[in-house]
């Protein structure tokens, strides 16, 4: 369902935007972890 997917694309942006910056590192494993599921949705 492209919809859902785009819907979780977007919650998943507005999740990694709403982090603190402070700690680089963090931010770039939720974002990895983030894509990693968004991949795994079927399209």
């Amino acid at each position: 369902d492209g919809v859902s997917v785009a819907l979780r694309w977007s919650q998943c942006r507005l999740e990694m935007e709403s982090v603190s910056p402070s700690d680089g590192v963090s931010v770039a494993f939720r974002w990895s972890q983030c894509c990693v599921q968004m991949e795994s949705v079927s399209p």
